[in-house]
């Protein structure tokens, strides 16, 4: 270990000194630019996976609710929330695991 104690410094126990240097912690940093990009493009994927989800979870309550009733006469359609649903759950979900693609598109290295 270097010593860092200079000669007009009163002598310190050598572990409490250490955990007293300032050290930067990798938690202490700031985010990158394209990091932070990165952490919405993931979040925009994950809300989209959800409302796919939402959307599927309704049609498929649409269609149990339709075939138990008796009365034929106003059932609803639920193409809507396939039609929805399906899509947004995939590119929910391609946009959340392509996060990374993403990124690298928006933010390209500059070239020589």
């Amino acid at each position: 270990m270097v010593n860092v104690l200079s000669k007009h410094m009163a002598p310190r126990s050598c572990d409490s000194f250490v955990l007293a240097c300032g050290r930067q912690s990798k938690f202490n940093q700031r985010m990158k630019p394209f990091e932070m990009f990165g952490v919405f493009v993931r979040a925009a994927g994950f809300l989209m996976a959800i409302y796919g989800l939402w959307e599927l979870w309704g049609g498929m309550e649409n269609v149990v609710e339709n075939m138990f009733s008796s009365d034929n006469s106003e059932q609803t359609s639920s193409f809507s929330y396939f039609a929805d649903g399906i899509p947004a759950l995939v590119a929910g979900v391609l946009i959340f695991f392509l996060a990374d693609w993403v990124v690298r598109l928006a933010y390209r290295e500059p070239r020589p």
